[in-house]
């Protein structure tokens, strides 16, 4: 099969979109053998072979693909690009108790010009038993927001206790993609977000 021509052409949307396809554009070297990339976060990825026949395949490996390959061909692979909470190792004193969300490969962060009432992203804690929902081409997450500090300071500040917050709620906070941060105005952001106790 040496110097045989076998050319291939890649469709995707990836990352916005999980669909990967790669069809056959020419074979003269018969049967061939392909690898694909599962990345480790793709748990329930599907493929689906030249024969039609879609199976799951494991997370964190390469899948391999051994067909006649013929022009025309076509191997999908569907990757879940759903958002999802991640969890950092508990020995890292920094984010102990908090989680971020991903899309697929996108790591997502709260930005303070998208929470209510002035908030800023440091009176923000999330609650990770809920699933982060996906609307309008933007990820939400159920989070408590302090609307407002107390700003009065007991005279042991700043080693006692802190000022009791006047006033919170709950709401759905949108997360934009960690690269688009500040892209609209200077804002703080986090993408490493507190638990709700």
């Amino acid at each position: 099969m040496d110097g045989a021509r076998f050319a291939l052409t890649v469709a995707t949307a990836y990352p916005e979109d999980g669909a990967v396809t790669v069809r056959v554009e020419a074979n003269e070297g018969g049967e061939r053998t392909m690898s694909l990339r599962v990345p480790a976060w793709a748990e329930g990825a599907r493929l689906t072979g030249p024969d039609g026949e879609a199976r799951t395949v494991a997370a964190g490996a390469f899948t391999a693909v051994t067909a006649a390959c013929r022009p025309g061909d076509e191997i999908r692979l569907d990757l879940p690009v759903r958002p999802r909470w991640t969890f950092p190792d508990p020995r890292i004193d920094a984010v102990r108790g908090c989680a971020a969300v991903e899309r697929g490969p996108v790591v997502l962060c709260a930005e303070s010009i998208d929470l209510p009432g002035g908030a800023d992203v440091a009176d923000l804690s999330v609650d990770a038993s809920a699933v982060p929902l996906e609307r309008d081409g933007r990820v939400y997450v159920s989070a408590g927001v302090v609307l407002e500090r107390g700003h009065d300071r007991p005279d042991t500040w700043p080693y006692g206790p802190p000022a009791a917050a006047d006033e919170g709620k709950s709401a759905e906070v949108p997360l934009i993609p960690f690269h688009l941060r500040a892209t609209r105005a200077p804002a703080p952001m986090r993408v490493w977000l507190p638990l709700a106790p």
